[in-house]
């Protein structure tokens, strides 16, 4: 029974509804709450967004077995050193591979994007990248082939290129040879099946991080190149001179300028590398006597023969480089059958001597100057090129010949009575190849190298790169020889910047469920392991809502 414990004259107060008012303040209000709501929400956002481009407070981590997301420890150091800031510019749209090759392509040009993406991130803003469209077709406005000229360049080989710059200085690399190596595969025959292309390894790291190292470089190696004697011009823009030479060596960060030692002098001290390309008179008493006096103290020298005169004396280029390992073989000129369309080989024409390429299993592997070139497939033109030959032996020092001519070559004399004249045609007493057409030499110095020509922490040497061919270092083969002549100053100038970054292998790891009880590990993770933590959260959340 229930019992009413209220007074019975007391009446229970109603119960009043408070509404909220909805007057222009209340909506005000309610507008200002969401506006401050949006607004924190954004700046948490960007908060967040500001953290994760903080190298020191983002973690991150690499599943793949290879590590292909993250950089190596060279690459990093590299990186934290980076003394200037750096523009990359990528020319990939546009430029697929040749016909056959081209998912291959796509495959290495994608790769080379996220390294590039990856040392961006890990740069603290020091590199900027931009990507340039080359299918663009508005010609000279297009803004794609505007960078091509301010870069000094002319044309974008198959797959692209990508170009590495600070202020003057830049770096080509090459998506075949040098952002990768690729397997043209074998379109098979009656006996062997046909081999797909692929691509062999993935080097962009490894290349990406050696051009930094180079254009930030602060050393400046002074070049000289010796004129008076007949030498080409470095400042001739025709077809046989060196201007072309002297800008591209200029932009690889080389101070480059002209010396006739008879009327200048003694070679500077502070001359690192002197170059004699093509001399057509022999050196005075004084000046051979000088140039030996650089070579044994250190001096580093780039050289080639002239192809219009024979002089072997004692005061000829070939002369003083007798002394240092290498020999030019100053009687007779290389020359090759000239392959016509028909399939039939032509001697008897000039072309022959003009035909003289070597090609990528002619080059020295494992050597700074060839390795690159060699892996792309490239080619080095040397016409009108003279036989080199190994001299007697250098004290203590190495001959390595890093290009090799076809078995077909032959020496072509020219007539007794005029040397300049030959008849292009194999004679029973001419050489038959192959003939070395480039050789290095390396020897410890003899004397203490000044001070100003000393290479910082290496060791006080000497270096020879003699090419048998002065019309390969032109205006008209640079754009095709440009790579190995470039390769070739910065190795005799110990710049090789070679670091340590091992390539990436391209093979994609998946999990292959038809090997094995991987189909059974899928379907236990899938369908029993990842349900099962599901339920036991949401059991656990509801447990701990209830007590």
């Amino acid at each position: 029974m229930a019992v009413n414990t209220e007074p019975s004259g007391a009446t229970r107060a109603p119960t009043v509804a408070v509404e909220r008012s909805t007057g222009r303040g209340t909506r005000v209000a309610i507008g200002a709450q969401v506006a401050v709501t949006i607004v924190l929400a954004l700046a948490a956002v960007l908060l967040v967004d500001w953290l994760s481009e903080r190298p020191g407070l983002r973690v991150r981590a690499d599943w793949t077995r290879d590590g292909a997301n993250t950089l190596s420890p060279a690459s990093l150091e590299v990186l934290e050193r980076l003394p200037v800031d750096v523009k990359v510019d990528v020319f990939f749209q546009g430029r697929a591979l040749e016909r056959g090759l081209e998912m291959i392509g796509l495959e290495a040009q994608e790769h080379a994007r996220k390294v590039l993406r990856l040392l961006q991130e890990a740069s603290g803003g020091r590199i900027e990248s931009e990507e340039h469209d080359l299918s663009d077709r508005r010609g000279n406005e297009s803004p794609a082939l505007a960078r091509l000229a301010e870069l000094e360049l002319r044309e974008v080989a198959p797959g692209g290129l990508v170009v590495v710059s600070s202020g003057k200085r830049s770096q080509v690399l090459q998506l075949r040879g040098d952002l990768c190596d690729l397997d043209p595969g074998y379109p098979g025959d009656q006996t062997t099946p046909p081999i797909p292309p692929r691509v062999a390894a993935l080097r962009a790291e490894e290349a990406f991080v050696g051009a930094l190292h180079k254009v930030a470089a602060s050393d400046e190696p002074k070049v000289l190149f010796t004129i008076g004697h007949g030498e080409l011009d470095p400042k001739s823009a025709d077809v046989g001179g060196l201007a072309q030479l002297v800008l591209a060596l200029e932009a690889d960060g080389f101070r480059v300028a002209s010396y006739d030692i008879q009327k200048q002098g003694p070679i500077p001290e502070e001359c690192q590398l002197l170059v004699v390309l093509g001399p057509e008179q022999p050196f005075t008493e004084t000046e051979a006597r000088e140039v030996q006096n650089f070579l044994d103290t250190g001096g580093r020298l780039v050289a080639a023969p002239d192809f219009k005169t024979e002089h072997d004396g004692p005061l000829s280029l070939a002369g003083l480089l007798d002394g240092y390992g290498i020999r030019p073989r100053m009687h007779g000129l290389l020359a090759r059958p000239f392959a016509q369309a028909s399939g039939e080989a032509l001697t008897g024409i000039p072309d022959c001597a003009q035909n003289v390429i070597v090609f990528g299993h002619g080059m020295a592997a494992q050597n700074p100057v060839t390795e690159p070139l060699r892996r792309a497939g490239r080619r080095v033109y040397l016409p009108f090129a003279r036989a080199l030959d190994r001299s007697t032996a250098l004290a203590g020092g190495t001959v390595i010949q890093i290009l090799t001519s076809e078995p077909e070559d032959w020496c072509d004399l020219g007539d007794p009575s005029d040397p300049s004249k030959h008849d292009w045609a194999p004679g029973a007493g001419e050489l038959r190849g192959p003939f070395a057409v480039a050789l290095q030499a390396v020897y410890p110095a003899r004397r203490s190298p000044p001070a100003a020509r000393g290479v910082p922490g290496g060791r006080a040497e000497g270096r020879i790169l003699c090419v048998g061919s002065s019309a390969a270092f032109t205006n008209q083969l640079l754009p095709a020889n440009r790579d190995f002549l470039l390769n070739a100053f910065n190795w005799a100038s110990s710049r090789e910047y070679r670091v340590s970054v091992g390539a990436k292998s391209p093979q994609a790891r998946r999990i292959d469920v038809g090997q094995g009880n991987a189909l059974q590990r899928i379907h236990l993770v899938a369908v029993f392991l990842l349900p099962g933590v599901m339920l036991a959260l949401g059991l656990l959340t509801a447990w701990r809502r209830r007590r």
